[in-house]
């Protein structure tokens, strides 16, 4: 049987020094962009509510006091080779660089 993405963590798969955007507001992917910046990534949050969906408050204290760059209300419009288009609540777009995508959505 071969070793696919979804037998992997997060904590498995090598960042160190690469732009990755997690997208979700709870406390998965908030727990996911922290240990991604803990092992050297240059992590972005994207989540399309304005507040984080019920993360833990100890995450909470740990992502606002972490290296990672939250865009709240945002969604994504696009994932581009080197780069991810993000749609802002109003109206407008912003282009992050970027090498991977974590997708922490749903439950």
């Amino acid at each position: 049987m071969s070793e696919g993405i979804g037998k992997k963590t997060v904590r498995d798969i090598d960042v160190a020094g690469k732009r990755v955007l997690v997208a979700g507001g709870g406390d998965s992917a908030v727990e996911s962009a922290i240990a991604l910046a803990d092992a050297g990534a240059l992590v972005t949050l994207s989540y399309r509510g304005r507040e984080l969906s019920r993360p833990k408050p100890e995450n909470v204290a740990r992502l606002m006091h972490s290296s990672v760059v939250k865009r709240l209300g945002t969604t994504i419009r696009e994932i581009r080779p080197d780069d991810v288009v993000l749609a802002r609540e109003d109206g407008g777009e912003e282009t992050i660089a970027n090498d991977v995508v974590f997708a922490m959505i749903g439950r």
